[in-house]
């Protein structure tokens, strides 16, 4: 049964998650995150996902891509909402396949469904991507990658982290002007610094877009690099508490290479969730990565937008036990990625405080 330490939770509208603070629970004892956890794996587990794909392979969009392209399946997600007791109801199903063509990356296609009946309700296309790896000096991305010990050697099984929904804006005139301005904000598992193997991940995005006037968005996503990233949420606003969790399920004995992955939107009382999904790039994850990005569409990398600061407050497994990132911080065991973009350093990053939380701070959208 899979172990969850409990997090101190932000009010929720029309209800209180309780805040608790560095003890372990069972996934299914009092911790309102892992008993909402605990039952969504009961239900989902009784999905039948091979009639839920087969239901969205017979959808006409589906049909309108099989002639010219690839297409792959990808994963399936399921939206939930939650009470402040941890219950859960069921809101839909989501089949994601993604397309391509000889030049990489089209879209993805996500078919949703009734999660009783598998009737289908809606089809849709994304078409923003997220990752991919970088080094201790990025032009995409700015945060920490902890570890197990001091030479990386020890399985780091689960990420979370919570944090606020940052308000962006254009960082000068017509910076957005038919140009993405995005920044990312996510947890993820991955088997080297980079995250060149594979990296499993989730977040939220904050991004605006103008042509006449500027059109904001703010949802939530997730990620199994290198396949295309899902957007699952859109139900999302600035100043929203939010959260994700990043589950290997080698923490509690089971397979290195099958994942969960939760996005919280705990203002709302909703959770996209994706569970037993199978990821093969890498076999055991070592790095616990927490982190702001500007992500790419399609071959594109975004602007950074002008936001004023985030603050990540993280969890990691390892060792057989779940605590703050202070721990492996305070060891030395990390390393830190500075966004740069040949003008100056983008992001600031502040230390990992006593509370496990570190804060990002906005400096400058300079040569992105």
């Amino acid at each position: 049964m899979k172990a969850k330490l409990v997090f101190a939770c932000a009010i929720v509208s029309m209800f209180v998650l309780t805040a608790f603070t560095g003890i372990a629970f069972a996934a299914s004892a009092s911790s309102p995150v892992g008993k909402i956890e605990y039952n969504i794996s009961i239900l989902a587990s009784t999905l039948d996902s091979t009639r839920a794909k087969t239901v969205a392979e017979a959808t006409p969009l589906f049909q309108s891509y099989t002639r010219g392209y690839n297409i792959v399946f990808n994963s399936i997600f399921n939206i939930w909402s939650f009470d402040s007791y941890g219950d859960v109801v069921w809101k839909t199903v989501n089949v994601v396949f993604t397309v391509s063509n000889s030049s990489g990356f089209i879209a993805n296609i996500v078919v949703t469904e009734d999660p009783s009946t598998l009737q289908v309700l809606n089809a849709s296309l994304q078409t923003r991507v997220f990752t991919d790896s970088s080094t201790r000096t990025s032009s995409k991305r700015s945060g920490y990658s902890f570890t197990g010990n001091a030479v990386a050697s020890t399985p780091i099984y689960e990420t979370y982290a919570t944090w606020t929904m940052p308000a962006v804006s254009e960082p000068w005139s017509y910076a957005c002007f038919f140009t993405h301005c995005d920044l990312a904000i996510w947890p993820g598992l991955t088997a080297d610094s980079g995250g060149s193997s594979g990296i499993v991940q989730a977040g939220t995005d904050s991004g605006l877009y103008c042509i006449i006037g500027c059109s904001y968005y703010y949802y939530g996503w997730y990620e199994f690099y290198p396949a295309a990233s899902v957007t699952c949420s859109n139900s999302f606003s600035p100043g929203d508490s939010v959260g994700a969790d990043i589950y290997n399920h080698a923490e509690n004995g089971g397979n290195s290479t099958v994942y969960d992955v939760y996005v919280y939107e705990f203002t709302r009382g909703t959770v996209c969730s994706v569970t037993d999904q199978s990821f093969t790039s890498f076999t055991v994850p070592y790095y616990g990565q927490f982190i702001a990005e500007r992500p790419t569409f399609g071959s594109t990398l975004a602007r950074l937008p002008k936001f004023s600061s985030v603050t990540l407050t993280g969890d990691v497994y390892y060792s057989g036990a779940f605590q703050g990132i202070y721990g492996p911080y305070t060891n030395g065991w990390y390393i830190e990625t500075f966004m740069n973009n040949g003008q100056g350093q983008n992001i600031g990053i502040s230390s990992v405080s006593s509370s496990s939380a570190f804060t990002q701070t906005w400096l400058t959208s300079a040569g992105t």
